[in-house]
């Protein structure tokens, strides 16, 4: 998602929050992010039991990303910052970046309706034996992810299309726990 004076596509807190947290995330403007939707995951993204630390590292990383983007989308129902999967999934710039868009969201008496679909995958690993850090790249459709009022029958919002974007984030053990400590999703049409 590229800079904006707001965040209008299908995303409800990352479209928000996006210039207040993440301007200046990247010494290049055209590699700006962008917020990102509420999101829906698909089913099939249950793992088989990992037979090395490094396949446990993946995994449990994976599932750190998916469970924030879950938490984000839930929380974007009713855009409440204050949810408590949130924390739980995400921590430093971004849970940031998400309680920020929430709050912007909230404001404006915004919610979102739609799904996410994300197809995330670990890009590195970090150290190499034991990994604690995993790096994630995603191809995040945001198509079918839409800003409302939170009026009842959520009259529509202006809001630029949805589609595919590149998203970065970077997930870390904190605490004994995996948790996804960056997040800068980019413009529609990234990937």
């Amino acid at each position: 998602m590229a800079p904006m004076a707001r965040w209008t596509t299908p995303m409800i807190v990352f479209s928000l929050a996006g210039t207040v947290t993440m301007a200046g995330c990247s010494s290049d403007p055209k590699e700006q992010p962008t917020p990102t939707p509420s999101v829906t995951l698909d089913a099939s993204s249950a793992h088989a039991s990992p037979t090395s630390p490094r396949q446990a590292a993946e995994q449990a990383a994976l599932t750190a990303y998916r469970n924030m983007l879950k938490a984000y989308t839930d929380a974007g129902r009713t855009s409440d910052p204050q949810h408590p999967d949130l924390a739980r999934y995400a921590a430093e710039n971004a849970l940031q970046v998400l309680v920020v868009g929430l709050e912007s969201a909230k404001k404006d008496g915004l919610v979102t309706e739609g799904d996410m679909v994300a197809s995330p995958e670990v890009a590195d690993l970090q150290p190499p034996e034991m990994p604690t850090q995993a790096s994630i790249r995603d191809c995040l459709d945001t198509t079918n992810s839409h800003l409302v009022k939170a009026s009842p029958g959520g009259s529509p919002f202006t809001d630029t299309p949805g589609g595919r974007r590149r998203v970065t984030a970077t997930v870390k053990v904190l605490d004994g726990q995996w948790k996804v400590t960056t997040f800068y999703p980019y413009e529609v049409g990234t990937c």
